[in-house]
């Protein structure tokens, strides 16, 4: 029982750049403790929805005053919503919040190749670039800034119908430009060869989203790049500890019938 509730204590929020109503701390609980986690349907719920909805269930006031509002959850940066998530899933526990098992590519080798990260290694991955607001990106001998997408953004796109992958690049594209008309001209220009700049400069200014590595192979010393989908790898987490809660439930139901 004391490992129990060593493990459930609560821990803190990841770092913000601005905390909510006037600046009390908040802190993180293990998700699947709260019969309340129980209601959350991994396999209905749109992903902005459901990091949302884990995100509000699990947030506490260290002042013992309400949580933050939903709000408060959608106007963070898609970064720091993995981080928490993360958090979440790892349960606040010493070790990493990050363990997965990769294969080398290396024709005839195959072999396995374990990955770790720590919330104090993935806080550092999400702010690389500190409070940096803006990342510049180059198309030709053009220069355009564009922010970091944050929830809000996520579900404004959820809303919308994009008749291929390149429309819905340039709604992106078009959401977070500081510029409008000077993106609406390098559109015109080289709108192709804009994405793949946006996407590489993001992957380095906003690496969590989409998480990639590269990986030396200890066995054969080949380097392999592997991508993760670390909010995928939470809800994996999630939904297990969802499940030993359940079954929790059932023991204790059927013990005193």
């Amino acid at each position: 029982m004391q490992n129990r509730q060593r493990h459930t204590r609560p821990f803190p929020f990841p770092r913000l750049a601005g905390s909510p109503r006037g600046g009390a701390a908040l802190s993180l609980r293990p998700f699947g403790v709260d019969e309340r986690d129980l209601s959350v349907d991994f396999a209905a719920t749109a992903r902005p929805l459901l990091v949302t909805e884990v995100l509000e269930l699990c947030t506490e006031s260290d002042d013992r005053g309400a949580p933050p509002d939903r709000d408060f959850f959608w106007d963070l940066t898609v970064g720091k919503r993995i981080e928490a998530l993360l958090a979440v899933a790892g349960g606040g526990a010493a070790g990493p919040c990050v363990s997965v098992v990769l294969r080398c590519p290396a024709e005839g080798c195959a072999e396995e190749l374990e990955l770790e990260l720590t919330r104090a290694e993935v806080a550092e991955l999400n702010d690389g670039r500190g409070d940096a607001g803006l990342v510049a990106v180059r198309c030709g001998d053009r220069e355009l800034a564009f922010r970091r997408p944050r929830g809000r953004d996520q579900l404004a796109w959820l809303g919308e119908h994009f008749a291929d992958e390149r429309e819905a690049t340039r709604a992106m594209l078009r959401t977070l430009a500081s510029d409008a008309e000077a993106l609406r001209a390098a559109c015109e220009r080289a709108g192709d060869e804009l994405a793949r700049a946006f996407d590489e400069a993001m992957d380095e200014f906003d690496p969590l989203v989409h998480f990639r590595l590269r990986v030396r192979c200890h066995l054969c010393g080949a380097v392999g790049e592997h991508e993760i989908d670390l909010e995928e790898y939470a809800f994996g987490r999630l939904r297990r500890a969802q499940q030993e809660l359940l079954a929790a439930v059932h023991r204790l139901a059927s013990r005193y019938h």
